[in-house]
């Protein structure tokens, strides 16, 4: 997300990034956006028309510190429930906290009961 000749975020790069991840932001958000650098980055229809180009990847090969089973499935789980363009459509903190696998973390560790 950053121009590490530079050192500095790089908007685009950045985009680019989240939506290899999370898919394209609804066009609604697109439409609605009052940053007039968006027609910039997306058409009429809201295709990415912008460098650099996107490549989609997906956080079961980002997240790889877990071994696949029950575990990555739930942490994957709660990922998404962050990573959504649509605020109203984001987990808030409190769904977040009581999440089956944070849940089941602070559990482990004696922290909730």
């Amino acid at each position: 997300m950053s121009d590490n000749r530079k050192s500095q975020y790089v908007l685009p790069l950045a985009l680019a990034q989240y939506i290899g991840y999370m898919g394209p932001p609804p066009l609604s958000m697109i439409q609605q956006s009052s940053d007039p650098a968006m027609s910039t980055y997306f058409d009429a229809q809201g295709d990415w028309t912008a460098d650099p180009p996107i490549h989609r990847t997906s956080f079961e090969d980002f997240v790889t510190a877990i071994p696949p089973g029950d575990e990555k499935t739930k942490f994957l789980r709660w990922l998404r429930k962050i990573f959504v363009w649509d605020p109203a459509e984001r987990a808030n903190s409190s769904q977040l906290f009581k999440d089956e696998w944070l849940a089941g973390r602070f559990g482990e560790m004696g922290i909730m009961r």
